[in-house]
């Protein structure tokens, strides 16, 4: 377990446990994913909103190939995406998640960045595990479990029952009716980080200045929403390091590419969600008066951020990168105006 969260596993009655999906059980959880479950009684704080326990590598669901689902989860012997068994979660994938919750050091926070924090790993009882159960290749590696403290069980857009843009309505109504403009504030402000991270934790290496990246990640269905609309990055697997050196990418190229990879999911929600706030105050916007609008919200949500600067001139609004370590900043258009 990370040294920032030894106390908080103990405290939370986690400290070396494994969360076994037994339908005989007297522990209230709900279904986050395929090999994932939600437990809302187990519960801590750390520098934000409440934050509820996932389990993630609990046994799937749904059989990776061809059959209908198994009446309990299961842990099976065959290999994930080369680096974890289906149902459970790898070695490599699961020192990922430790190692960027210690970088945040015992907060949801790098640098403006928020996470998922993985409160600990833990192994699953070779007893549990349908070692020989597999289909075309086998997972040799001991079978893991990552407890995670997540906001919500509300993704952006995909991989949740429920999500922010597929049914904003419902889920704000679940979210107790927040008020829409912090809720946006919020939204714009950690989305933004999410897509400046590689700037957010940059360093210099022996090979060039290296920074997290998203590796067959996207903000859709990676990142959770809080209730006050904060966007928390889950699946810290995906995030890996990327180098900006000669012969393979520059800062102005790491730092470019990773804002446009995202930048669509992203305003496709506060366009959401900035469109339901005009419903409600029975003022609709046109195009152009939205576009101020939210341009006005970007400027007023990033004046305390450590990485991001608002340019605001006639013919529009740009962000000006500046990475934690010494390098020429980055300037982006964002909207023409």
């Amino acid at each position: 377990m990370p040294a920032a969260c030894a106390g908080l596993a103990a405290s939370l009655g986690l400290a070396g446990r494994v969360l076994s999906a037994d339908p005989t059980g007297d522990v209230r959880a709900g279904a986050d994913g395929n090999r994932s479950l939600l437990l809302p009684d187990v519960t801590a704080s750390l520098d934000g909103p409440p934050l509820y326990l996932s389990v993630k590598g609990v046994g799937a669901l749904t059989p990776m190939y061809g059959e209908v689902g198994w009446p309990t989860r299961r842990f099976t012997g065959e290999t994930w995406y080369g680096e974890a068994p289906f149902g459970g979660q790898g070695q490599v994938n699961a020192a990922r998640g430790l190692d960027l919750t210690e970088r945040a050091g015992g907060t949801t926070s790098i640098h403006g960045f928020r996470i998922c924090p993985v409160v600990q790993v833990v192994e699953v009882p070779e007893a549990a595990v349908h070692r020989d159960e597999y289909w075309y290749r086998r997972f040799r590696g001991p079978v893991l479990q990552e407890h995670r403290l997540v906001p919500s069980d509300v993704r952006l857009f995909h991989a949740a029952e429920h999500t922010l843009g597929q049914d904003p309505a419902r889920v704000l109504a679940a979210f107790g009716e927040p008020d829409l403009d912090t809720f946006l504030d919020n939204l714009l402000r950690s989305g933004l980080a999410a897509l400046t991270v590689w700037a957010r934790t940059a360093r210099e290496t022996p090979h060039g200045l290296s920074g997290l990246g998203y590796f067959n990640v996207w903000l859709d269905k990676d990142s959770v929403v809080a209730p006050d609309g904060t966007l928390y990055f889950a699946d810290l697997e995906g995030l890996d390091e990327q180098l900006a050196a000669p012969g393979l990418a520059t800062v102005d190229e790491r730092v470019r590419d990773q804002f446009e990879h995202n930048l669509y999911e992203l305003l496709f929600a506060v366009d959401l969600v900035q469109r339901l706030h005009e419903n409600r105050v029975g003022r609709v916007l046109s195009a152009a008066a939205r576009r101020r609008k939210v341009a006005a919200r970007v400027e007023l949500a990033l004046v305390d951020d450590p990485v991001l600067e608002t340019v605001s001139r006639p013919e529009g609004l740009s962000l000006l990168v500046k990475p934690i370590v010494p390098t020429p900043p980055v300037l982006l258009p964002l909207f023409d105006l």
